[in-house]
């Protein structure tokens, strides 16, 4: 990804969708709808500054074209732009998972579950503090980022709104 998109409008809710890796500073929000995919949040409170990428497969195929599709090259993507090009710091920023719902009950590979999995044990490997993993489960999360105050709305279908 060489050019960088971030939202700066006021107010504005950006949507990010499968594979999407979008970036969004205060007062904007970054919204997303997830089933088996995993939503990971990136937050720099003292910048205000919010990156999200919808994870669609844990790794990816030869010559994947959509960095934002798998986690092996999401999370590198992600904590690279907000670190190197938008000039985070590593020890501001914090991490907010979710998602990764095994959507289909007699589906023998929980691609969720792995999804979850690779995108927790790769975020930690870049040495960012996790401060949410609310992942699993049968149903779909909407998860909003609010960049002014770091703070995530998910809501699971069928369930109260919760905040983290």
């Amino acid at each position: 990804m060489t050019n960088i998109d971030l939202y700066k409008d006021i107010n504005k809710i950006v949507n990010v969708g499968i594979a999407d890796i979008k970036y969004a500073s205060t007062p904007m929000h970054l919204r997303t709808n997830l089933g088996s995919c995993v939503a990971l949040i990136m937050y720099d409170k003292t910048m205000q500054l919010g990156g999200m990428v919808h994870v669609m497969l844990p790794k990816a195929f030869k010559n994947e074209a959509k960095v934002g599709k798998c986690a092996d090259t999401a999370v590198p993507e992600i904590i690279n732009n907000m670190t190197k090009k938008m000039h985070c710091k590593s020890k501001n920023l914090v991490a907010k998972i979710f998602g990764g719902a095994k959507m289909l009950a007699s589906a023998t590979n929980d691609i969720g579950k792995k999804n979850a999995e690779v995108v927790v044990k790769l975020v930690k490997e870049h040495g960012i503090r996790i401060h949410t993993i609310k992942t699993g489960g049968t149903k779909g999360y909407v998860v909003q980022l609010d960049t002014e105050t770091g703070i995530v709305m998910c809501r699971i279908f069928g369930q109260e709104i919760e905040f983290f």
